[in-house]
């Protein structure tokens, strides 16, 4: 009976020492169910938070898309409105340039006309001053013409008369 109990206290031993390693075993198992239920549960967390992460980058590159569009078009309607505020001002200054010209056209036209008007009464002033001048001149020679005519005549008549006289004299 010793025997018996020795046996059975070993195959108690052994059956102890399976059961143990069987529950290391289940709980290495369970462990690693665990684990693998855990990791599982982490890499459907994972794939969701990335799934939410590429639907968010996904709405920030429309965001973002929309936000580049957005500031084309605004570049591009403050460009027309520039090159529309650029083609006023250069009508304004060509309109300006025009009227300028237009005025300093009517200026220079004025002047002209000032100018001849002037040279005009300066001409008739100076043919006025030139006919009085030959008629002065004309006059004068005229008036020379008759003293010395008259001088001419006057000599003549005291010649005469000193001829008379000498003539009187020499018949005395």
């Amino acid at each position: 009976m010793k025997a018996e109990r020795q046996r059975s206290a070993r195959e108690l031993s052994a059956a102890e020492e399976k059961l143990a390693a069987l529950l290391e075993t289940e709980k290495e198992c369970s462990a690693q169910a665990i684990a693998s239920f855990q990791t599982e549960q982490s890499a459907a967390v994972a794939e969701t938070e990335r799934q939410a992460a590429a639907r968010e980058l996904t709405a920030t590159a429309a965001a973002t898309e929309q936000r580049q569009a957005a500031v084309e078009a605004e570049r591009q309607r403050s460009a027309r409105e520039l090159l529309a505020a650029e083609e006023r001002h250069s009508a304004i200054l060509e309109a300006e340039r025009q009227r300028s010209a237009r005025e300093v056209a009517a200026a220079v036209e004025a002047a002209a006309q000032q100018q001849e008007a002037a040279l005009g009464a300066s001409q008739q002033v100076h043919s006025a001053e030139l006919d009085r001048w030959q008629t002065e001149r004309v006059a004068r020679a005229k008036a020379e013409a008759r003293v010395a005519s008259l001088t001419e005549g006057i000599e003549a008549a005291n010649r005469r008369a000193a001829a008379a006289a000498a003539a009187a004299a020499r018949s005395l």
